[in-house]
């Protein structure tokens, strides 16, 4: 029997209070909750006349209780978090990585096409000779070829790495990033 899923207040409640930056999903998806009509500047083609121009770091809508401009949004204020899911409780819980001082590791496990090139799984790093087509299916595989050309630990083995798994059986894996630190997303930068 499966355990019930957890209250979403309740977890954006103990992240905030553990200094992570959190911000609400839409419902049973992994981006933000779409914001309001003024903070919506529209397309080119079809630009939205209510639009206010503003920062999205100090919009008005968010302590009016919308969390407009998405992990700009995240917060560790707890009357924040709890008018944010008083006014929708059915919001997934976001950690905006940035604001939170986190490196997050997505490392998929959805399947796909990896490449017929096995350098082209790791640029730029030496693998092993005995890599055969079909040996790396998903993220998993190409973290432990990283961690084996590596010679170094697999993540999620040391009691400090906190790990998350994701709805595709994914998982995440949540570093301290150093301080002063800039990172920028590299999606797709490993593996396929």
């Amino acid at each position: 029997m499966s355990s019930p899923a957890p209250d979403p207040l309740r977890v954006a409640l103990r992240l905030a209070g553990q200094g992570y930056a959190v911000h609400p999903l839409a419902p049973g998806m992994k981006v933000p909750v779409r914001g309001c009509g003024r903070c919506s500047p529209g397309t080119t083609d079809r630009p939205n006349p209510a639009y206010v121009e503003h920062d999205g770091h100090t919009c008005p809508c968010h302590a009016d209780g919308h969390p407009c401009h998405g992990v700009l949004a995240a917060t560790t204020d707890p009357d924040r978090l709890t008018t944010w899911w008083a006014n929708m409780p059915a919001a997934g819980v976001g950690v905006a990585a940035g604001p939170s001082g986190l490196v997050i590791l997505d490392v998929d496990c959805h399947g796909g096409e990896p490449p017929a090139d096995p350098e082209k799984l790791l640029p730029g790093i030496e693998l092993p000779d005995d890599i055969t087509p079909g040996s790396i299916v998903d993220g998993r595989d190409v973290l432990a070829l990283l961690v084996e050309a590596r010679h170094a630990t697999l993540p999620g083995c040391a009691p400090e790495t906190l790990t998350v798994r994701t709805p595709s059986d994914g998982l995440h894996y949540w570093f301290r990033a150093p301080a002063r630190t800039v990172w920028r997303p590299q999606a797709g930068a490993l593996g396929w």
